[in-house]
């Protein structure tokens, strides 16, 4: 899948859209201190266009205001450059600290779980203002999302409906059928428990002999889990 940039309607693969910790000053901008980069991107773009600081002789340029000024450390901006300038006012996770790694995993993990429910990836489309939209963040499609994610868990319905597990993926997970959400988190509990996280990048861990039995090796990242759960488990018929 190929990463789209602001303004082009491609799909991004939420796996090719870190989630970074932006910096203080930009975090008030954007309203989050966690968020994959693409999504700052679109909202310093959007915060621009809805304080109208649009140059009215050149619509590619930002004429900062202060608090876009405290955090770029410039006067002016392209729309085409925020990207750039975001990227220098980013950090990853683990060099955060690991506050930071806990949240960004679960992130990640949501954002790999709504792609798999929708088919592939979360689509970005642009409007016919050009302003692009990122549907799945979206506040009414957020509220609503939060709302029917609850109504799945409670039914059993959905990502929540129960799946069986195989008998190496029993072993990690305890049980003998389990939602995928709840298998994620129960693996990353184990993890947690036999301190095989790696200490300096929270998305890798070693591998005891359940999980390089469970993964198929013996060194590991957070991507890896989302496809030997899949490997490991099949529908209840």
């Amino acid at each position: 899948v190929v990463m789209g940039g602001v303004g082009d309607g491609r799909r991004v693969s939420s796996q090719r859209r870190p989630v970074v910790v932006g910096h203080p000053k930009l975090q008030e901008v954007v309203g989050a201190d966690l968020l994959p980069r693409n999504e700052i991107t679109r909202r310093v773009a959007a915060y621009a266009k809805e304080q109208g600081l649009i140059h009215s002789g050149d619509p590619r340029t930002i004429v900062l205001d202060e608090r876009l000024r405290e955090a770029f450390r410039r006067e002016t901006l392209t729309l085409l450059g925020v990207s750039a300038a975001v990227a220098g006012l980013v950090k990853k996770p683990e060099e955060a600290g690991a506050e930071f790694v806990e949240r960004a995993l679960r992130m990640e993990q949501e954002m790999i779980e709504e792609d798999e429910e929708k088919g592939g990836s979360r689509a970005m489309k642009k409007t016919g203002k050009g302003r692009v939209e990122d549907k799945a963040l979206s506040t009414p499609r957020r509220k609503s999302k939060e709302q029917s994610t609850s109504e799945l868990r409670a039914s059993g319905k959905g990502i929540f409906v129960p799946l069986a597990v195989s008998e190496t993926l029993q072993e990690l997970v305890g049980a003998p059928t389990m939602s995928r959400p709840d298998i994620m988190k129960a693996i990353w509990v184990y993890i947690r428990k036999h301190e095989l996280q790696d200490p300096k990048n929270g998305r890798l861990f070693r591998c005891d002999e359940k999980l390089a039995k469970f993964l198929g090796s013996d060194q590991s990242n957070a991507f890896k889990i989302a496809g030997a759960i899949t490997n490991h488990t099949s529908r209840i018929k």
